[in-house]
């Protein structure tokens, strides 16, 4: 029975070892998966042999795929392709977990951290150029010739990392005056480069 209900949760094969379970008792059987890892559940029988279980400190990646895919696209208006996750993450407060997932040829990972009570946060890992740092690096390039300037790359806060994509940003130095700058990806891995002239259309 126990087996059956994580089956619906957890790809992949396992084991379930439980000691004698009694009537209105919590059990703690083990659950080993194919590759080693063990987690634990708890388990109340019920009348008529039928039992309920909890999972505690564990997140399934059957279920949380999905769930993740869902939240890129909401937190970061980024569309991926497929979310596949390890079959059990430790979810502890604190643990931290990975995901690998895909958008076109672009591989995005997706970093995992666990909270109190198995909430999570999550953020693209890879695979991406961020607003903020691109806007860090007009202000440094700037700076190194000895001119202040405030930049910003508005929004989306995150872009896929597609070699040969181009964003705009915007420069203002201390009289008010405002610069475009350009930049074109130039790796999957987020590496750009920068010019103040617009990049040909490729």
């Amino acid at each position: 029975s126990i087996t059956e209900k994580i089956s619906a949760q957890v790809d992949g094969e396992f084991k379930v070892t439980c000691p004698e379970i009694k009537k209105d008792a919590v059990t703690a059987c083990s659950v080993v998966m194919d590759g080693g890892q063990t987690f634990t559940v708890d388990v109340t029988a019920k009348e008529g042999g039928k039992v309920d279980y909890e999972s505690k400190g564990v997140a399934f990646g059957k279920l949380l795929g999905p769930k993740l895919k869902a939240g890129i696209k909401e937190k970061f208006a980024i569309e991926l392709d497929q979310v596949e996750c390890p079959a059990v993450i430790l979810a502890h407060e604190g643990a931290e977990g990975e995901c690998k997932s895909t958008a076109g040829k672009l591989q995005v990972p997706i970093a995992l951290k666990f909270n109190k009570g198995g909430d999570y946060n999550f953020r693209p890992n890879g695979g991406i150029v961020v607003s903020s740092k691109a806007a860090d690096f007009i202000v440094a390039k700037f700076k190194a010739q000895n001119i202040a300037v405030k930049a910003d790359c508005g929004q989306p806060a995150i872009r896929l990392s597609i070699p040969g994509s181009t964003f705009e940003c915007k420069a203002m130095d201390q009289a008010g005056k405002t610069i475009p700058i350009y930049f074109k990806v130039t790796s999957p891995n987020g590496d750009v480069d920068m010019n103040t002239q617009p990049y040909p259309q490729q």
